[in-house]
């Protein structure tokens, strides 16, 4: 899904989509503002999402970005900052 700006909404509809799939669950199951944490997300899985959303989103995400993020909603206002 390469895109070029993406918005807030689209790069939090995809990092839902790609954490969902790390953690098992539905995507519709996450709420996008309680904590990466609480759900079985750990460094490892942070590692790996950041991976996943630099291909998917065409530009460099670094882990130590999502490991300081409080919540997808979060991390997906800061994504959107920096695309």
């Amino acid at each position: 899904m390469s895109m070029s700006t993406p918005t807030k909404e689209q790069i939090q509809a995809t990092a839902g989509g790609l954490l969902a799939n790390l953690l098992g669950v539905e995507a519709k199951d996450i709420d996008p503002h309680a904590s990466l944490f609480g759900g079985g997300f750990n460094s490892i899985l942070a590692v790996q999402l950041a991976a996943q959303l630099t291909e998917t989103l065409g530009f460099d995400v670094r882990p130590d970005v999502v490991l300081r993020s409080d919540s997808l909603d979060g991390l997906s206002a800061a994504l959107a900052a920096q695309a």
